[in-house]
């Protein structure tokens, strides 16, 4: 290092050095770590990490890298809730506040019909 300046082709270096060395699947030492968040400071992410040959993912794993912030519009908000048969029974289809059937010149409404009136409306109007 020359005058205690930290220089991506010295960390490079390092790295080839570790990389030629390293024993089967070993992860990279905390003092190379070390060493890409100093650069950070003074380099481009694309720059250091490129140069070093880190993906973006080893970095954020790390904790050398913030993570991604989160777009809170395409997160989804539904929650399912699981319904039992029992919920699903007695579950009711919304009444129609009023009912107009109109025949050939008459016209006939209803206002607020249960289900009985309005099946009994049915049979009758439908034959």
């Amino acid at each position: 290092m020359t005058n205690n300046v930290l220089s991506i082709e010295e960390v490079a270096t390092q790295f080839a050095t570790w990389r030629s060395n390293k024993q089967g699947n070993e992860s990279i030492p905390e003092y190379l770590w070390d060493q890409v968040k100093i650069l950070l400071k003074s380099n481009t992410r694309r720059n250091v990490l490129h140069r070093l040959g880190l993906s973006t993912k080893q970095a954020r794993d790390k904790g050398v890298l913030p993570l991604p912030a989160t777009d809170n519009s395409t997160i989804n908000t539904f929650i399912k809730i699981p319904m039992t048969s029992e919920v699903i029974n007695t579950a009711r289809s919304p009444q129609p506040a009023s009912v107009t059937i109109t025949r050939g010149d008459t016209q006939c409404t209803f206002s607020h019909p249960s289900n009985e009136q309005l099946q009994l409306i049915i049979n009758t109007f439908l034959r």
